[in-house]
């Protein structure tokens, strides 16, 4: 476990220097020998997302939440996707929704959906986000 760290620090640290290909290259090798962490399959769609591989993106996401339902960050990132790509408010807020009841103390999912009320011409809800 500790030697998957390692690694996955070492894919993370390539995918912020802005290696996109590299990190995604080093992050399909960690699912293919780590198949069962949700993680990875968050990581894989914030670098393939990065990327403007809104679909694959997508897959990715959605594997992650059949291995952990309770992952809160990827349903932070679906909301993201279909906020940013206009693929359904309704969705996105959905999935801001379910994130912050899985956590409801990841303040970034609060400024998420806060942003998307505010893009709504919902003031009140956007000020209490």
């Amino acid at each position: 476990m500790k030697n998957l760290k390692i690694k996955i620090t070492e894919a993370v640290a390539t995918f912020k220097s802005g290696r996109f290909l590299e990190a995604e290259d080093l992050t399909k090798k960690l699912i293919s020998s780590n198949p069962k962490v949700a993680f990875l399959y968050n990581l894989m769609g914030i670098i393939l997302y990065e990327q403007k591989e809104v679909e694959k993106a997508l897959e990715f996401y959605k594997k992650g939440i059949t291995i952990d339902p309770d992952f809160a960050e990827i349903y932070n990132n679906l909301g993201l996707l279909y906020a940013n790509n206009n693929l359904g408010a309704d969705k996105a807020e959905s999935y801001y929704k379910k994130s912050l009841s899985i956590n409801s103390k990841n303040p970034e999912t609060y400024n998420n959906l806060g942003s998307l009320y505010k893009s709504l011409d919902k003031y009140e809800e956007a000020i209490s986000c």
